[in-house]
């Protein structure tokens, strides 16, 4: 009768050979504790300090505009609400929700553990530690979600093709920005595939596109060029959308894609100048734009 099979939890199913056992036992294998969120050194406690609030984007060196629209949106909106906060360059991996922006507002006692705030919780904690006035401003009007979603569905549509699905712009001028820490070729075309084949998916599932993409883009940018102009009639001769006296979070959101097309056409890209065409036949939007950016990013 045979010897019986042996299993393979069966601790002699498979021996390592000795010199790999040996450099195990030397080094054991042991199990790290998970990395805590990102954190600066704390000066000595100090009950008066105020906390350290610190917001992790895309980019955004020293303080510069961040190169993703979502950031951009949220550090320009902290800016104009006269947030006291700094700009920490971050990937997504590190956010906990999985996606960037998040904010850590560190405190200066040890013993109160840092705040982090995820994206979709950002707009409650800047009306809670604000420190100028709030744009009055109805969000839950019918226009202002009408034209929030021109916004997200329109305009989105026509910068992720523009900067993602264009291969020589995805390749030349959007995937060095996100692997400029590991500019190593593996890392970057893995990285400008997983980007090209994800902003694709989010293009035919939006409400503004058709299932089928074009190869040019060209019906993006059309429906772009259609959102724009919308949009310069809503500004008209106003300094902030809607006629309000501050600016608020919806002239965050624009500036946001307003700047980075500019960005992306003054690169050279032919898909940059292609999107930026429409645009750039409504002065008050680029006067929004630099009346923005000269007022908080100088």
């Amino acid at each position: 009768m045979p010897p019986a099979a042996r299993r393979p939890d069966d601790g002699s199913f498979f021996r390592a050979p000795r010199f790999i056992r040996v450099l195990f036992g030397a080094f054991p294998l042991v199990t790290h504790p998970v990395d805590p969120l990102p954190e600066r050194d704390r000066a000595p406690a100090d009950e008066n300090s105020a906390p350290t609030t610190t917001l992790f984007v895309f980019g955004a060196e020293d303080g510069q505009p961040s190169f993703n629209p979502a950031c951009l949106k949220w550090q320009t909106y902290m800016r104009i609400r006269g947030v006291d906060f700094r700009t920490e360059p971050s990937s997504n991996h590190a956010s906990p929700s999985g996606a960037l922006p998040f904010l850590v507002v560190e405190h200066p006692v040890r013993s109160q553990p840092p705040q982090t705030v995820p994206a979709s919780k950002l707009a409650r904690w800047i009306e809670d530690n604000a420190a100028s006035s709030v744009n009055t401003v109805d969000v839950d009007a019918p226009d202002y979600r009408a034209f929030s979603t021109l916004l997200d569905t329109s305009i989105r549509d026509a910068w992720l093709y523009a900067m993602y699905v264009d291969n020589t712009t995805l390749h030349t001028v959007t995937a060095p920005k996100y692997t400029a820490a590991t500019p190593i070729w593996p890392v970057t075309a893995l990285l400008a595939g997983q980007m090209r084949h994800a902003a694709l998916a989010s293009i035919r599932n939006s409400t503004s596109s058709s299932s089928a993409v074009t190869t040019t883009g060209r019906t993006l940018y059309a429906q772009a060029e259609d959102a724009w102009a919308a949009l310069s009639t809503l500004l008209g001769q106003d300094q902030w959308f809607f006629g309000a006296r501050d600016a608020g979070l919806f002239d965050a959101s624009v500036f946001a894609y307003v700047h980075l097309i500019l960005a992306a056409e003054s690169t050279g890209s032919s898909s940059g100048a292609e999107l930026a065409a429409g645009l750039r036949r409504h002065a008050n939007l680029l006067e929004h734009e630099a009346r923005i950016r000269r007022t908080w990013f100088s």
